[in-house]
């Protein structure tokens, strides 16, 4: 049985190596991603991962302007059209563009610095109220802009398409994307908040962490948001809050880094009970940035308590099952259908 484990280890590990790829260097005469493929949105073409070699790469269009439903839902029509102009003129390197108001302006920049990781890429953002138009500056020539995109684009791209398979269920495709971003970013306190950062350099704080999932788990239909509380140091922490199944539950990824190196479920999809005994008590809020304050969701329900204490998993898909592997390599196997909502597997 050992063996049987680790071999499994072994390849729940090749597995993870195929969902990193470096990015060439964006200033090397061999960085020649055709600039016309700023506008395309079919992702690449996965290889297929080495344990399921007949399934197909998850089928997604790429959708920059996605947010959380209950963001989106304070934006009328009309404001909701302003941001994504205000999102394209960023991907074009556009130096302005028509917004009808410097109280809309205000909030298009703070839903774009959670929501929008190339927003990075930018130096200033001004408005002009004589013009009704805002004024962009970059922190780059517009070439080096347009080719950071690019990779921008490209690196979202590929780890959705080399994390999931289609046909994954919603919480499939939540532990997946969770799983690489707790394993692949080094979590550093006191470092980079931007989520653009975690998603390039791979490093990033809880904030970073936390909004770079989001986004991730954004493009795929799982609906998300930002949460935050005090530790019992005080301190702030920031984490995910994400609906599987229709119930809400907390993702910590950055916790998961720390605890298991990202390989484990210790702290995904918990209740608020646990994130009590995490040291982190009620109320969770949403971080809502220019929006008026709210309590994050409840999270009470306890479907996915039975995937706590592993310390690796993996997706058998062409069985069907769930393997979750223990730090003494025994391991034990469930259905994938049980991550449906159905409840939890029988222990």
């Amino acid at each position: 049985m050992k063996k049987t484990v680790a071999a499994l280890v072994m390849l729940l590990v090749a597995l993870g190596c195929t969902g990193c790829q470096l990015l060439p260097d964006i200033d090397s005469p061999s960085f020649a991603y055709p600039l016309a493929t700023l506008e395309s949105t079919q992702g690449p073409t996965a290889t297929p991962t080495p344990n399921q070699p007949d399934s197909q790469a998850f089928d997604f269009t790429y959708q920059p302007y996605l947010l959380p439903s209950w963001k989106r839902s304070l934006l009328s029509d009309e404001e909701f059209a302003a941001y994504q102009r205000v999102v394209d003129a960023i991907r074009q390197g556009k130096g302005q563009v028509a917004v009808p108001s410097g109280g809309l302006m205000a909030r298009i920049v703070a839903i774009l610095k959670e929501n929008f990781p190339p927003y990075a890429l930018v130096d200033s953002i001004t408005y002009d109220a004589p013009n009704t138009v805002a004024h962009i500056t970059y922190q780059n020539d517009t070439d080096k802009h347009l080719r950071l995109l690019q990779a921008f684009d490209f690196t979202v791209k590929n780890i959705i398409s080399r994390c999931l398979r289609q046909g994954d269920s919603p919480a499939l495709r939540a532990m997946e994307l969770y799983r690489y971003i707790a394993s692949q970013v080094v979590y550093r306190e006191g470092s980079t908040s931007a989520s653009y950062d975690a998603l390039i350099t791979d490093q990033g704080d809880d904030a970073a962490i936390s909004h770079a999932l989001e986004f991730l788990l954004l493009q795929v239909g799982i609906d998300c948001t930002h949460v935050s509380a005090q530790d019992a140091r005080g301190e702030n922490r920031e984490w995910t809050v994400a609906q599987i199944n229709g119930r809400d539950y907390h993702l910590d990824a950055a916790m998961e880094s720390l605890s298991t190196g990202g390989n484990g479920l210790d702290f995904f999809a918990k209740t608020d009970g646990e994130r009590e005994n995490d040291g982190l008590a009620a109320p969770y809020r949403i971080s809502v940035t220019a929006f008026e304050s709210r309590l994050a969701p409840v999270c009470s329900h306890t479907q996915f308590v039975f995937l706590r204490g592993y310390t690796h998993w993996i997706a058998d898909r062409r069985q069907g099952q769930l393997i979750l592997i223990r730090a003494d390599e025994s391991s034990v196997a469930y259905p994938l259908d049980g991550l449906n909502g159905a409840g939890a597997p029988p222990s």
